[in-house]
């Protein structure tokens, strides 16, 4: 995927709210993009990484950090 050359209005579209369970040890703030992993279907802070997908924005704060899954 290239990067933008040019501004970009993304015409804000309200969806669904889904809920994704949290990666142990991720701790995502509200307003964070938040990725999934393609393998475990688990939630963590948005990150440009091989086998995650961006889902969106994060709705509230989730912290898993002190826990397991």
């Amino acid at each position: 995927m290239t990067a933008l050359a040019a501004s970009y209005d993304p015409k804000r579209k309200d969806g669904e709210l889904i809920r994704y369970p949290l990666a142990a040890g991720a701790h995502v703030f509200k307003g964070a993009l938040v990725s999934v992993s393609s393998t475990t279907g688990y939630a963590a802070p948005g990150a440009d990484a091989t086998g995650t997908v961006c889902v969106g924005v994060a709705f509230e704060e989730g912290n898993n950090s002190a826990g397991g899954v």
